[in-house]
């Protein structure tokens, strides 16, 4: 439960810090983008906004401010901690299996 408190502060603060009014996206195509990069860089960079690229319709890439990119780093850091404290725990309670049964279990 803690972690989730710690997720919701953290995006909370982020919205908050960066005065972020939308998070909207706005999908360009590959074509478009590689035509218009510095317009579109300028957008994300000073707008905040975020941008889908798109090859035949289907989303490839995105470029997002780097707020954005240091809060999932954040976020993946807070649950990548989680993992570890809950496979500590498990271990602790006697819940672990054997290499080979691991192995055995994934088929390797």
């Amino acid at each position: 439960m803690l972690y989730g408190f710690v997720l919701y502060k953290m995006y909370n603060t982020y919205l908050i810090r960066f005065q972020l009014r939308s998070t909207e996206m706005t999908d360009i195509t590959a074509a478009d983008a590689r035509k218009n990069l510095s317009e579109i860089l300028n957008r994300v960079a000073y707008s905040k906004e975020r941008v889908v690229l798109t090859r035949h319709g289907t989303q490839i890439a995105a470029i997002v401010p780097l707020e954005d990119l240091d809060l999932l780093t954040q976020l993946h850091t807070v649950v990548e901690r989680r993992d570890i404290d809950d496979a500590i725990a498990e271990s602790e309670r006697g819940k672990t299996i054997t290499w080979l049964d691991l192995k055995r279990e994934l088929g390797l």
